[in-house]
């Protein structure tokens, strides 16, 4: 039933409902009309990269531009895992956004001689986790690389990190995460009292001509933003986190 509801009120999806709401409703004009002219506009401004990258803007400025600078001598690297998928063979792959993040984290393992945390556990039931399904990929093993394997969301897995950081000296954590998934990752591992400083695995984009045309990639970091928006409600309402998490000093 949860994969259902989130399909549904995924965006764009509650926008497309309102559309086929306005031609259900054709006959009462002013309605049909009121509800395609919204229903259309919010998907145009949605695709547009610009408001994309408007919206998710507060998302990546506030604990960045806090936390950015030199990086603690000693800690830990932590790479939150993003997802797994099986394929026809019954094999089971990481995504792109968890391999892009474990590579940025595995050489920063590797420069700073810090251990490599990587967390996820099984949150939709898979029969493997996503930690030792990312690690197995990349074959990362050794003395420093440390498997979290029961974490399901950003804060059950600021929970596990807090416990394994109780076997070190340093409450420092250098997080490795996707730029949307920093501000509630970040929140999280605070509300746990550790001390966090993050790199990011991409960089934004400058404005171009393409910033103003409607594209599904657009849209994807639209909805990716929203997404995020509401979680991190989800987990103020949840008391994972408080406000002050969100804004580090």
């Amino acid at each position: 039933m949860r994969p259902i509801l989130e399909t549904l009120l995924t965006i764009p999806i509650p926008f497309v409902f309102i559309l086929i709401l306005g031609i259900v409703f054709w006959k009462r004009r002013q309605l049909s009309f009121a509800l395609i002219f919204f229903a259309t506009c919010m998907l145009l401004l949605l695709s547009l990269p610009f408001i994309g990258a408007i919206i998710s803007k507060p998302l990546l400025s506030a604990p960045t531009r806090v936390l950015e600078g030199n990086l603690p001598k000693e800690g830990i690297v932590l790479v939150p895992t993003a997802g797994i998928f099986a394929d026809s063979n019954g094999h089971w792959w990481s995504n792109s956004v968890g391999i892009k993040r474990a590579v940025v984290g595995r050489e920063l393992s590797y420069s700073l001689g810090m251990p490599l945390v990587l967390s996820g556990g099984s949150p939709r039931g898979e029969p493997r986790s996503e930690s030792k399904v990312l690690a197995e990929q990349l074959k990362l093993d050794g003395p420093n690389i440390v498997l979290e394997t029961t974490a399901r969301n950003s804060y059950e897995t600021a929970v596990k990190v807090a416990q394994i950081m109780s076997t070190y000296s340093s409450s420092n954590v250098i997080l490795v995460t996707s730029p949307n998934h920093t501000a509630r990752m970040v929140a999280c591992l605070r509300s746990q009292g550790l001390s966090v400083s993050t790199v990011l695995i991409s960089k934004r984009k400058p404005i171009s001509l393409f910033s103003f045309l409607p594209s599904a990639s657009g849209m994807g970091q639209s909805r990716n933003a929203i997404h995020e928006y509401f979680a991190i409600l989800f987990y103020l309402l949840r008391g994972y986190i408080n406000v002050l998490d969100l804004f580090p000093t």
